[in-house]
């Protein structure tokens, strides 16, 4: 098992020797490498964005219908902690 993993290993290093050592091929890999950053970094943003707005949107649509069934400010207060799990802080809001 071992011998195997040193095959790779060296396979994989003498891969890295030969882009680095052909400028057009690092740049070409660096480019890449730079894209798929910026690619997951941009998924992760939109993913927080796109969960916090239906939050948002989630707990608009909660206190309205609390509102249209007369709840209690402590009951929709509960509600928001309960049925969206926010901490007390963030039901308040």
């Amino acid at each position: 098992m071992a011998a195997q993993g040193s095959f790779y290993i060296e396979k994989a290093y003498e891969r890295l020797t030969e882009i680095s050592a052909d400028d057009l091929k690092r740049l070409e890999y660096e480019a890449r490498e730079k894209a798929i950053r910026d690619h997951n970094y941009l998924m992760d943003y939109n993913l927080e964005l796109g969960i916090k707005k239906g939050l948002d949107q989630g707990a608009k649509a909660l206190i309205e219908t609390c509102l249209d069934y007369s709840c209690s400010r402590e009951e929709a207060f509960s509600r928001l902690v309960e049925k969206l799990s926010l901490s007390p802080e963030e039901a308040e809001k």
